[in-house]
């Protein structure tokens, strides 16, 4: 164990007893050590201002000169030694034990026997109570020595923890004697009453804010008369409330007065707080008394069981407890109950209400379990819709009254009696007197008090303190500022954030009053070393919970008397409280909405101007804006739908925040009348809901080139391409190919062909297999299109020439192929390096087909080369429109054609080729194919854009 607190006490520099550190400056020893160590005689007090010397022997023997302050040789043999705070400034005094039976808990001592000046380390066994009052100790086993002369003043340390790695180590007393009969290894130990009474700074027998409980039940006064009531009333009814204003005592009562009378009676107690989870806490609390011996992992798979059978089957998990609990029946104290209707969801406040309703109408008097719960007067109301109300606001009330001026005057002067302390005059009537006009200021009163007992000089209170707050609802405020002064502005704005946003449950102004509520460590982040200031010793405005079941810390406000009465969080509450309110009202909605739900128009109304505000909670502001999304989504639907007000619903699109639009996507896009309708206005419908921001089209983007869906409507596809096409989105080609081998609508098909033919990173190699691949006319046209847009960037256009011509002539290539071959070669065409090689080879295919798709696409190619030939070949653009032309009349030899204003008959070497090769009838076949693709095209003038990519030379043929 640690002994770093134990100090030698030395005479002439050897050590001659000992003592410990028990307070900052303040060292406990034995009376007679003292007297030994100032070398007086028996019974003669030190002089006044009498100094000793001492050390820390484990702190490599630092040596201090200590006051003697305090000496009681007579009844208790205890002296108090006042030191430098400098001498001890890195030593932890030493924590002491609840003054409670540690009869038979192994124990440790470090003391200074004779020619062990450095110190022995001596253990043994708490024996038990003597007839005047000490603890009489053993050792473990048979020794050869045990505490003797030169342990006396030295503390005795327990570690009280039920974990072995974990130390919890406190002093159950101090050495003060051993057995006269030097045979007998037996000593004694002054216990903690007596150290209190003999130091009483060292006691804490007011609670300050917190509720006196069963290691503090010593010290709670003036509340017999209701403790006893209680216990009447649970020896009948499975159900007690405890029904109060706020600050009137009733956890005191429950935790001070009822429970300790139950454990002496052999109850066990579970202490359960509602929280948000109150099924989940419940289960918690009860496992653990159950399965006392069940490991961590196994303890909390029985939590859930536990849960789970109390939310499905209530009966058979009380029927399951009470078989548990047999002889060894439980009290579940339920602190803080209007946190079922101010915390919990709506589900677990049911499933709860139903647990206490069976208790009381099935199990009274029945089970071994029993339950107590308290609850703040101005809630009553408010439960009031619960099953379990008409047995908890009747047969099992116990309303807690206002305490009378004796149990105030009880609760004040019997603690310091006890320890022989006194007031300082006036000052204790003046404190009841207060709290008897005022019962609201009961918790101030024992926060005073708990402020003014350090400050006692000569075992005397002095008013100072108080006074110079202005009496009790000054001093909780003046403590609490008191830190914040201590703050810089950076923490005193996240000790602001911490108690308006995590500690404190905001309820409207004039409804009722605020609440504390806890928070965990992982939720409060950089905030927690906020809270370990309010937390800390000495100021003890914030209570900090480690929770070792699930790992987490949990802090709370210790009595919600600071909320009433310190003036600072009062101001910064009524700055947050509109949002506080609305927020909660929030959380309430997120644990039963569903994603569609939508608000009303006051609740979007609020929404937008509470969402303004910086402070917002963060889960709070994401649900509430993706509630507002859908509520204006649903409201532009509701004017889309049947499209009455379709115009102006899509003129408001614009103007509504990208999260809306983004919300209406699903909505809008998923229904074919409305995918009909964008077909309408696409290009204004698309700006409206997709704007022009960059990102959002990227996801669109990926959206649009998405394959359809089972039964997806063709409308629908469609308008997913004419909303990208209209957008201009930097769609890959590869999405582009995707989208388009997914579709056979025309409309959808040109869009998506327009698209690729912009692509910078298409390639011709990918959409001549798209095109050998496709099914119908719309692909190929779109594929057409994208090849012919390509001819101008290509590097060798000759080759590429070379594998169009291919392609044409492959035996699979069908009339939409040929088609789509012939407009990409005629685009190729001005590139061509080599244009007259490339004509003889088109050439040499026409003479070798008869396929008229084949023809069509070869003419084309011809057509579009045809601008690259001089003069001198004897073959012009003109000469080669007008042969097409002349196809369409009778025949064709007698057919004049025109050149300029002279006409001749068609003597071109390439007419006089293609007449001999072909004949009319082939040509015509050609001809009407090449009218049914392209209906527009007036064959009797110059071709047509795009199949020739610029229009003749000014002065060629007509």
């Amino acid at each position: 164990m640690n002994h770093e607190a134990v100090v030698g006490i030395l005479r002439g520099g050897a050590v001659i007893g000992g003592g410990f550190l028990a307070a900052p400056g303040v060292v406990l020893t034995c009376a007679h050590v003292v007297r030994d160590a100032l070398g007086r005689k028996t019974n003669e007090a030190p002089p006044a201002g009498a100094t000793v010397q001492g050390d820390f022997p484990c702190h490599g023997s630092r040596t201090f000169t200590a006051r003697v302050s305090r000496w009681r040789p007579f009844d208790l043999d205890i002296a108090a030694l006042e030191i430098d705070r400098e001498a001890s400034a890195d030593i932890r005094p030493a924590k002491l034990a609840p003054p409670e039976a540690c009869k038979g808990m192994a124990f440790e001592a470090f003391g200074f026997p004779k020619n062990f000046e450095s110190g022995r380390t001596e253990r043994g066994v708490v024996w038990g109570t003597t007839g005047d009052g000490l603890l009489e100790i053993r050792p473990t086993d048979s020794p050869k020595c045990f505490v003797e002369q030169g342990f006396s003043g030295t503390p005795a340390i327990v570690n009280f923890s039920p974990v072995r790695d974990i130390k919890d180590e406190r002093v159950v007393g101090m050495v003060s004697a051993i057995a006269r009969d030097h045979n007998q290894l037996l000593a004694y130990l002054l216990p903690i009453p007596d150290l209190e009474r003999g130091w009483p700074p060292l006691a804490k027998p007011y609670r300050g804010l917190a509720a006196f409980n069963a290691e503090s039940a010593r010290w709670f006064r003036g509340r017999d008369g209701f403790v006893t009531d209680i216990l009447k009333r649970l020896d009948s009814e499975a159900v007690v409330a405890i029904i109060g204003a706020s600050g009137c005592g009733k956890s005191s009562v429950v935790k001070a007065g009822v429970v300790p009378a139950k454990q002496k009676e052999g109850w066990r107690i579970a202490s359960c707080r509602i929280g948000d989870r109150p099924l989940h806490n419940l289960a918690r609390e009860l496992a653990g008394l159950l399965y006392p011996g069940a490991a961590a992992g196994d303890r909390a798979d029985r939590t859930r069981s536990l849960e789970t059978l109390f939310r499905d089957d209530i009966s058979s998990a009380l029927d399951h407890v009470d078989e548990l609990l047999r002889d060894a029946p439980v009290l579940v104290v339920l602190d803080q109950f209007e946190e079922l209707v101010t915390l919990a969801s709506d589900t677990e406040r049911v499933a709860f209400d139903g647990i206490l309703t069976h208790l009381n109408e099935h199990c009274r008097g029945k089970t071994g379990l029993r339950a107590v719960l308290t609850l703040r007067s101005d809630y009553v109301d408010a439960i009031d819709g619960l099953a379990c109300a008409r047995h908890l606001l009747n047969p099992s009330r116990i309303h807690l009254t206002r305490m009378t001026r004796p149990e105030l005057a009880d609760a004040v002067q019997g603690p310091a009696r006890e320890l022989g302390v006194t007031f300082a005059e006036g000052v204790d009537g003046d404190l009841i007197g207060q709290v008897d006009r005022s019962p609201g200021l009961l918790p101030l009163l024992q926060y005073a008090l708990h402020q003014l007992w350090p400050t006692q000089k000569g075992a005397v209170i002095p008013a100072t303190m108080l006074t110079a707050c202005g009496g009790l609802e000054g001093v909780l405020g003046e403590c609490a500022d008191a830190v914040l002064a201590k703050m810089d502005d950076g923490d005193r704005e996240r000790a602001r954030i911490l108690f308006t946003r995590h500690l404190v449950t905001v309820t409207e102004a004039g409804i009722a009053h605020d609440t504390k509520r806890a928070a965990t460590r992982a939720e409060l982040g950089e905030l927690w070393n906020v809270a370990q200031t309010f937390a800390a010793e000495g100021t003890w405005l914030l209570l900090i919970d480690q929770d070792r079941a699930n790992g987490d810390a949990t802090v709370e406000i210790l009595h919600e008397a600071l909320i009433r009465n310190w003036a600072t969080l009062a101001t910064w509450l009524n700055e947050v409280r509109e949002l506080r309110v609305w927020e909660n009202d929030i959380r309430r909605q997120m644990a039963t909405s569903g994603p569609d739900d939508i608000w009303s128009p006051s609740q979007v109304a609020r929404a937008e101007s509470m969402l303004v505000r910086p402070e917002i909670a963060p889960e709070v502001e994401t649900f509430a804006r993706t509630t507002l999304a859908s509520t204006r989504a649903a409201d532009l639907w509701s004017k889309l739908n049947g499209y009455h007000g379709y115009e102006e619903a899509i003129t408001s699109l614009p103007s509504i925040p990208s999260n809306v639009r983004d919300a209406m996507i699903g909505r809008l896009m998923n229904r074919v009348d409305c995918a009909e309708a964008f077909l309408r206005s696409v290009k204004r419908t698309a700006y409206g809901l997709f704007g022009i921001d960059p990102k959002r089209h990227k996801r669109v983007a990926a959206w649009i080139a998405m394959p359809p869906l089972d039964g997806e409507p063709h409308p629908l596809l469609r308008a997913r391409c004419l909303l990208g096409i209209v957008l201009d989105l930097s769609l890959d080609g590869a999405s582009l190919l995707s989208a388009l081998r997914a579709t056979t609508d025309p409309d959808q098909c040109q869009a998506l062909g327009q698209a690729l033919a912009e692509q910078p990173d298409r390639r011709d190699d990918a959409l001549r297999e798209a095109l050998r691949a496709a099914t119908n006319l719309g692909q190929c046209q779109a594929l057409g299109q994208a090849l012919a847009a390509l001819a101008p960037s290509l590097e060798q256009p000759d080759r590429r020439a070379d594998a169009l011509l291919k392609c044409v002539r492959r035996a699979t290539a069908g009339p939409d192929q040929c088609r789509a071959l012939g407009q990409a070669l005629a685009a190729l065409a001005p590139s061509l390096k080599q244009p007259d090689r490339r004509a003889d080879a088109l050439l040499e295919a026409l003479r070798a087909t008869a396929d008229p798709g084949q023809c069509l696409a070869l003419g084309q190619a011809l057509a579009g080369l045809a601008l690259r030939f001089s003069e001198s070949h004897g073959l012009t653009s003109g000469v080669l429109v007008n042969l097409f032309g002349a196809l369409r009349q009778p025949e064709i030899r007698d057919v004049e054609i025109r050149r300029g204003n002279r006409l001749r008959p068609p003597s071109d070497p390439l007419a006089q080729v293609l007449m001999k090769l072909f004949g009319r009838n082939t040509l015509w076949e050609a001809m009407e194919v090449l009218q049914a693709a392209v209906p527009e095209a007036d064959l009797s003038r110059p071709w047509p854009e795009p199949f020739l990519p610029a229009r003749p030379p000014s002065g060629g043929e007509v």
